[in-house]
């Protein structure tokens, strides 16, 4: 038991934190705008499910996400992402190594 709760994954849609958002789609929606304030598309990678399966997508403008394949009405849509600061900000004193 003490293993499968150390591994155990929550599945996408019943996620509900910061690094995550839930959208319900409506038929043929492709655009979905991320309104979350942690999310920023210069630290991390952004992963997208529908009905708990992960899907292809590209970036849009800002905090937007562009399926590939259009959703159908009532999908579950969520977006996932990574922080990784420590990616896009050197250290304060590298100059001085």
């Amino acid at each position: 038991l003490r293993e499968f709760m150390e591994n155990y994954e929550i599945p996408p849609r019943y996620r509900d934190d910061h690094l995550s958002q839930q959208f319900i789609a409506t038929a043929g929606q492709t655009v979905f705008t991320i309104t979350k304030n942690s999310y920023n598309p210069r630290y991390g990678d952004l992963k997208v499910y529908v009905n708990d399966r992960l899907v292809e997508h590209k970036l849009g403008d800002g905090t937007d996400f562009v399926l590939l394949t259009p959703a159908s009405a009532g999908d579950a849509v969520t977006a996932v992402w990574e922080e990784h600061f420590d990616l896009v900000e050197p250290p304060y004193n590298w100059w001085t190594w």
